[in-house]
């Protein structure tokens, strides 16, 4: 795919594309998710500890959905690919286009910071706070998504039930993954398609003008009802809590959210295995995170294109990556930086 993505889709084969590109999207978004997260030490801001996490598997809920909807149109899911996960700091997939001097979708790898909350913030920035992006290539995750939504439309007219081809063997279904916050579905038609995308876009964005990402948008403990990303990451940048009544187009007026952060390991940003000597144990630690890494890209290549129940195994690789990660965060760097290490989430598969 180009770097500037067309204003329209006009055939099935480049929704396709644009959903390959929905998948690194996704996928980009975990990383600097997992940095934060992983540079606050146990015991330590619980609150935003938990916020990060709930977060971090909803992204992976929508890397399952969008690896659904590329199957249900005949599709191939590319995961384990040396171009597939970007290189941080990068822009996120698809959104090179945006004026450079903005930076809006610049991501990077850094400690928990009133910094990286602005940066996933912007990842995660309602369309409708953004009115200047309706026109032209999408400015927001939420534009993008509707551009393919509208693609699907247009390419069920043409092709009608013929559309949705795909095997249903090649689809992730609930009991390959319970991430505790929504559930995965096979797509096999049109309102299924809809159904996945609208979950995708309301958990990131909120439904409707929301600050909530469910139907009702009202109550915050009454179920599964919860801030959307954007709106939880804003909780902890501004230090308050949402309640009922408010407003997307106001801050929150709630309880004070318990932040402090000085609370976290002062991890170098964007930190590279190549920066450390191959060597030293500082590197080989460097280099069997960025190895699981690949493996749990791996895993999940492979369960989207057929074997499903290999997706038990990306999640052993998810907790050995925090482990790798915390072990990292704790390692000062050689340097007068008085910074420590990090995980680089570099794409590394052995010969």
């Amino acid at each position: 795919m180009s770097k500037s993505l067309p204003t329209k889709i006009n055939s099935t084969a480049d929704l396709k594309k644009f959903l390959q590109t929905a998948l690194r999207v996704e996928q980009a978004t975990i990383p600097p998710y997992l940095c934060a997260l992983y540079s606050i030490p146990d015991g330590l801001n619980r609150e935003a500890s938990h916020t990060i996490h709930t977060v971090v598997m909803e992204e992976m809920l929508h890397i399952l959905l969008v690896a659904n909807l590329i199957n249900a149109i005949g599709g191939k899911p590319v995961v384990d690919s040396p171009h597939f996960p970007i290189d941080y700091p990068s822009p996120l997939p698809g959104f090179d286009h945006l004026p450079k001097n903005e930076q809006p979708y610049h991501v990077g790898l850094e400690k928990f910071s009133p910094e990286a909350m602005e940066t996933f913030l912007r990842i995660e920035l309602p369309t409708y706070d953004d009115p200047d992006g309706s026109h032209g290539p999408p400015a927001t995750i939420g534009q993008f998504y509707d551009l393919i939504r509208q693609g699907f439309h247009d390419a069920y007219k043409e092709s009608k039930e013929s559309l949705f081809k795909g095997s249903r063997k090649r689809q992730v279904t609930p009991e390959y993954y319970y991430g505790g916050s929504g559930e995965v579905f096979e797509v096999t038609n049109m309102e299924s398609a809809m159904r996945a995308i609208d979950e995708i876009v309301d958990q990131g964005e909120g439904h409707d003008g929301s600050v909530f990402s469910g139907q009702s948008g009202s109550k915050r403990y009454s179920g599964d009802e919860e801030p959307a990303h954007y709106y939880r990451f804003n909780e902890i940048y501004t230090g308050r809590f949402y309640q009922e009544g408010d407003s997307h187009d106001q801050p929150p007026s709630g309880p004070v959210f318990p932040v402090r952060w000085d609370g976290v390991y002062n991890m170098h940003p964007n930190p590279k295995a190549e920066q450390f000597k191959k060597s030293s144990p500082t590197r080989k630690l460097m280099d069997e995170c960025n190895q699981t890494y690949t493996r749990l890209l791996g895993a999940l290549d492979d369960s989207f294109n057929g074997n499903p129940q290999n997706l038990l195994e990306g999640v052993r690789d998810m907790y050995e990556i925090k482990y790798q990660a915390v072990a990292l965060m704790k390692i000062p760097r050689d340097d007068d930086s008085g910074t420590t290490a990090g995980p680089a989430f570099q794409y590394d598969r052995p010969s």
